[in-house]
């Protein structure tokens, strides 16, 4: 801040020349988030420890040093490197894709040194699911044939938690 240099008269040409000196003092500012996905697993295929966030923070006051947290952790799916921001699958949460189920939203909290935060999350759009259907049991007289469609017979119960059509893709006997 530059000095500030004035001039006081008092209407009878008396002068007199001051300086204002100021100081701004910092205050600290308070950090931002934000959360990207890096993969969605699909069913199946989740592992423990597979990344499937980054968090990148920022704070207008240079030099902080941040830290990152989950925010919320509904049935500790998630774990996360405080350092780097990386959100990983724990047991539960590649348990919990595998099972078909839909992973939580994930929600970062980033922390400065004097205590400010920043919040942000990201949804987690699952990808496909497995089909999923039982054993079937048909039943005919000796001599005589049988028929089974898809529909009334081998796909008879099954289900797809995504709406997608079923069809058989092969069999043997």
């Amino acid at each position: 801040v530059p000095t500030i240099t004035y001039t006081i008269t008092d209407g009878q040409g008396g002068t007199d020349t001051s300086t204002l000196d100021l100081t701004v003092s910092p205050v600290n500012d308070a950090p931002s988030v934000s959360v990207v996905l890096a993969s969605v697993p699909a069913q199946g295929t989740a592992t423990t420890g597979m990344p499937i966030a980054s968090s990148t923070g920022t704070d207008p006051d240079t030099g902080d040093t941040l830290s990152y947290s989950l925010t919320t952790n509904p049935g500790g799916v998630y774990a996360i490197d405080p350092v780097t921001g990386v959100v990983t699958l724990t047991a539960a949460g590649a348990a919990l894709v595998n099972s078909g189920a839909n992973l939580p939203p994930v929600e970062v909290t980033v922390t400065d040194v004097g205590g400010l935060t920043g919040t942000a999350s990201v949804p987690v759009v699952m990808g496909n699911h497995l089909p999923v259907d039982g054993d079937e049991t048909n039943t005919t007289a000796e001599d005589s044939p049988l028929s089974v469609t898809a529909a009334n017979g081998l796909l008879k119960g099954a289900t797809d938690a995504d709406g997608d059509s079923l069809s058989i893709s092969g069999y043997s006997i």
